[in-house]
């Protein structure tokens, strides 16, 4: 059973959708093909595992290429960790800059 954004970690073949801020496409080691993908989906493609951890790589699909958005496979937590990070940025870019600077408008970093 999978969790509120619909994503399933016991599915281990095929194509599996999910969402985040946007839908999310994974395709799985096994028995995994995409008849069709719209330019600008994200896109996680299942390797090898690490260390008994599932990886995937991870990135944006357009009209003629793959994308990574991560240089590296990532874990299932890692594209969890970038997506809550990318909206704290958004936030912060609309006028939200009180959970994410200090009092005098330093960056956390």
């Amino acid at each position: 059973m999978g969790n509120k954004n619909m994503f399933n970690p016991a599915q281990t073949s095929g194509v599996q959708y999910f969402w985040t801020n946007e839908r999310i496409t994974v395709l799985h080691q096994t028995g995994a093909y995409l008849p069709h993908i719209e330019p600008g989906e994200m896109l996680l493609v299942e390797t090898k595992p690490v260390d008994g951890q599932r990886m995937f790589w991870f990135g944006r699909v357009t009209q003629t290429a793959y994308w990574f958005v991560l240089d590296e496979p990532v874990s299932i937590y890692d594209v969890d960790s970038w997506y809550r990070h990318q909206q704290e940025m958004i936030d912060a870019h609309n006028g939200n800059l009180d959970e994410f600077c200090d009092m005098q408008g330093e960056l956390p970093f």
